[in-house]
């Protein structure tokens, strides 16, 4: 029993480990959503160009994942799955900055049915 609640407790841990990863992802892209629309020096720059960073970050760890394969298979998917979790951040991030350009700029009218009103000109029922 007391085997089974340790590999639970590792499993929540790696869950957290991933959730944290997740979660970063989607706070870069609103300090970056936030500081666009109330930092007038960063209002010029686009999402895309935000999105360098991260992309630079899994690079690293990606160039770091394969300098531990001469090390071992054990360093190496340690350092790949550092790679994973950071792109998972990016793929968060780049995923919510499409969703608001492509909403951005969008109309927001709804389409309006007109009810059309029968008067009848004179006062009796249609059933008489």
């Amino acid at each position: 029993m007391s085997l089974i609640i340790e590999l639970l407790k590792q499993y929540i841990s790696y869950v957290l480990v991933a959730l944290s990863a997740v979660l970063g992802g989607a706070l870069y892209f609103f300090a970056i959503y936030y500081g666009k629309k109330y930092i007038k020096q960063l209002s010029n720059i686009r999402y895309l160009y935000a999105s360098a960073l991260l992309v630079v970050i899994n690079v690293f760890y990606l160039i770091v994942s394969i300098q531990r394969l001469n090390q071992g298979m054990i360093p190496f998917a340690r350092g790949f799955a550092y790679f994973l979790l950071s792109l998972s951040a990016t793929i968060v991030y780049l995923v919510l900055a499409v969703a608001y350009t492509s909403n951005k700029d969008r109309e927001r009218t709804s389409k309006k049915t007109k009810r059309i009103k029968l008067v009848n000109e004179t006062s009796k029922s249609p059933k008489e």
